[in-house]
């Protein structure tokens, strides 16, 4: 009877050893590698020097059908410039993402505690039957645009001045990109930053034109090049002196915040501003690229204020670290192509961008003055100087407007409806501007260490002014509400139809009850009509039907104060 082997390497009971045994006693060097040694092969047992691999979980049947599904994905890939499970970037239009967003940011415009948005949101899941909570998490498309695409997006960039108003990029560098590269296939051709900065430039010039018949003709997906872009957002970190990645990180920026991602857009934002001030973009004399970066600079500076006032939270950019100088291509004077017409300036030269830049310095003053911590601190005497005074500034900005394009007309309904249809939206963002700057001037005597004491009747008065000639505004400019720019102007028109909400509900028997009443209906009913009227054309822009749904929410409630003060003062 031949003797037996444990594969623990001791003798047996007849004194053999096994393989291992005589390897250990022979000296030979294991090889820890093959499934056996050579001596324990021989010897045919199991080896205890090299772990056997574990068997296959799989049977072989299995593994031959997971073979098949391999290659029947594989034949059914998209062309190489699709992939699949990009960053999470949703369609704005969608319930889901609508809602999100809405209740991002409406902490923000100065909600009434006793309104209970909770109870809204889960009323209006029930009433408009999306089953947002159950959806699944999907990822879209990353999708590289063509280098025809690209030359496209850049000659209409050319010829009709869009880089007076968005000074992103370096138009001579994108050109010799364009035109020595081949950036189709994602490949790898050009350099990380500068693949970012095509893919974000061209979704943004396709986003804002996308009705134009040369991007129809090619088909444009912008917001699938900014997946693409973003996907070498970890790479860009590493690039803190690049000129191409700031501009990459820009153009991100200005694409993604009216989408009504402002939090995603300020992360972006922050990386920009990081290598702006290594660049030395916030002096007047950076050492390459001077004007262009100074242009950068006023860009980056005009979203980080208005970031920063909406939200009364600190700026990335602090003044006191910046030459704020204007660039000297800048339009010094107000004129009538900043309201009117195309949007781009009638020089090659000179530079407008998408918010002026005397009211981005004004609203870094507003915040510095009465939101910070340190203004906050000041007595109650020194912000009602700081009050009069930023008030002032503002009367003197709007004085220096052209006489046909003062707000109060618009909201008045003095001016001829042509000049109406005229209107450009950065007109539209201008004048907004205007009544969101007076409303955190005279809103800030309500808060502060003292803000115990009542505040001075004439800046609520003031407030509620603004309020009620904003929505005015949107009532007679309803053309300049876009799904591209609803996000834009969206904290504008809440917060005003929540400020005369307030009103109606302190003085429900006031001389403007019933005319406030009117505005808040029509206010609701245009929305009700742009979302039928997107819903028409098969593109449905949930915003617009949320917010038709809490503009009617809220205007019934205050329909019931009003019924319920004349009751009670009938009675």
């Amino acid at each position: 009877m031949s003797s037996g082997y444990t594969p623990t390497g001791r003798l047996n009971r007849r004194g053999m050893g096994n393989a291992c045994h005589l390897c250990r006693h022979r000296k030979i060097r294991c090889d820890r590698v093959k499934p056996a040694c050579e001596t324990c092969r021989l010897a045919a047992v199991p080896c205890v020097f090299t772990p056997l691999p574990a068997r296959p979980r799989k049977t072989i049947h299995q593994a031959q059908i997971q073979q098949l599904e391999e290659e029947l994905r594989a034949q059914k890939r998209p062309s190489p410039i699709l992939r699949y499970a990009g960053p999470r970037l949703e369609e704005p239009g969608k319930f889901d993402t609508a809602i999100a967003a809405f209740q991002w940011h409406m902490p923000f415009c100065d909600p009434d505690p006793i309104f209970d948005l909770d109870e809204f949101y889960r009323e209006l899941i029930e009433e408009a039957g999306f089953p947002c909570e159950s959806e699944p998490a999907s990822f879209g498309i990353v999708k590289w645009p063509s280098a025809r695409l690209g030359r496209s997006a850049l000659h209409y960039y050319k010829s009709t001045g869009l880089y007076s108003v968005f000074p992103a990029v370096d138009v001579d560098v994108v050109e010799r990109l364009l035109d020595g590269s081949n950036f189709d296939l994602e490949g790898e051709s050009i350099d990380v930053a500068s693949r970012a900065c095509l893919a974000a430039f061209t979704a943004l010039v396709t986003g804002l034109r996308r009705d134009e018949p040369v991007f129809v003709e090619i088909g444009v997906d912008p917001i699938a090049y900014v997946r693409a872009a973003l996907t070498l957002l970890p790479e860009l970190a590493m690039h803190d002196t690049n000129i191409r990645a700031l501009e990459a990180l820009l153009l991100l920026t200005l694409y993604i915040c009216p989408l009504g991602l402002p939090q995603t857009g300020e992360v972006l934002l922050s990386m920009a501003v990081k290598i702006l001030f290594n660049l030395g973009g916030n002096t007047t004399t950076p050492k390459q690229n001077g004007q262009h970066l100074r242009a950068l600079f006023w860009l980056a500076y005009g979203i980080d204020k208005e970031n920063s006032l909406r939200r009364s939270r600190p700026p990335l950019i602090n003044d006191a670290d910046c030459d704020l100088d204007l660039p000297a291509t800048y339009v010094s004077e107000y004129a009538d192509y900043h309201f009117f017409g195309e949007e781009s300036s009638p020089s090659s030269t000179a530079l407008l961008y998408p918010a002026d830049l005397r009211m981005a310095i004004l609203k870094s003053r507003i915040y510095r003055l009465l939101y910070s911590v340190e203004g906050q601190r000041q007595s109650m005497a020194r912000r009602l100087q700081y009050i009069r005074e930023l008030d002032q500034e503002l009367s003197d900005m709007k004085a220096d407007f052209p006489l046909q394009c003062q707000p109060d007309g618009f909201a008045g309904g003095s001016v001829p409806d042509t000049l109406f249809h005229d209107l450009n939206l950065r007109g539209v963002s201008i004048h907004l501007g205007y009544y969101f700057c007076l409303t955190k001037i005279h809103a800030a005597a309500s808060i502060g260490n003292d803000s115990f004491s009542p505040p001075p009747p004439s800046s609520v008065e003031l407030c509620y002014q603004a309020a009620r000639s904003s929505l005015l505004y949107i009532s007679r400019v309803r053309q300049g509400i876009i799904p591209e720019t609803y996000w834009v102007y969206a904290q504008f028109i809440i917060t005003a139809v929540l400020a005369l909400y307030r009103r109606l509900l302190v003085a429900p028997d006031g001389s403007y009850v019933y005319d406030d009443m009117q505005i808040m209906d029509e206010i609701a009913d245009i929305f009700a009509r742009l979302y039928n009227s997107s819903c028409d054309v098969g593109r449905p822009f949930a915003p617009y039907m949320i917010t038709e749904r809490f503009v009617s929410k809220i205007t019934a409630l205050a329909r019931e104060s009003i019924e319920w003060a004349a009751s009670e003062g009938a009675g």
